[in-house]
């Protein structure tokens, strides 16, 4: 079968990743995988870097958070647009069976409280920056051949945490292969 196929715009979905190809060598994006938060025909789409990351203290990316609470957690580096913004990012049960789509999570960086607490939940996850698509951008992209649209459970992938950073996107398919529908 065509792999252009499989890659119609229909195909694309939040909750679907992005392989990054050789044709992105030596671009931000080389060796990237990129969970789509969201995407929309007529709005494009935006998603976060799932396999970059970097371990520093809370206090240094959050400074009002208290100082007892200055542990070190992994930060992800969710892409190159605008990345002094922050994305929490949880998964939401939804009500059909096994499904955990990804979810901004509505945490408000500004209350204290809610942001330790979303902190130290394991299904929380920090990107700085995001990557983002105009409308019909990542549809060209992916017709030149430059990403693999590829389903897998984005709870089971998120769950693997800082043991995806630097994975390559060969390795992220033979690991997540069984992946959902």
């Amino acid at each position: 079968m065509d792999e252009r196929e499989e890659t119609t715009p229909q195909a694309i979905a939040p909750g679907s990743f992005l392989l990054a190809r050789s044709s992105l060598e030596g671009s931000y994006f080389q060796d990237k995988i990129v969970l789509l938060l969201s995407y929309a025909p007529n709005d494009g789409a935006m998603g976060v870097v799932v396999n970059n990351g970097v371990r520093m203290p809370v206090t240094e990316v959050f400074p009002d958070v208290p100082k007892r609470h200055g542990t070190v957690r992994t930060f992800f580096l969710g892409g190159p647009v605008d990345e002094g913004r922050i994305q929490v990012v949880q998964f939401a049960k939804g009500g059909a069976e096994g499904d955990d789509s990804p979810a901004r999570n509505r945490v408000d960086v500004a209350d204290t409280d809610a942001l330790v607490a979303a902190l130290d939940q394991p299904d929380v996850h920090v990107f700085l920056g995001y990557s983002g698509w105009s409308p019909s951008q990542l549809e060209g992209e992916i017709a030149e051949g430059d990403w693999e649209l590829f389903s897998a459970n984005p709870l089971e992938v998120l769950l693997r945490g800082e043991s995806l950073i630097g994975v390559k996107p060969e390795e992220f398919k033979r690991t997540f292969r069984g992946g959902t529908p």
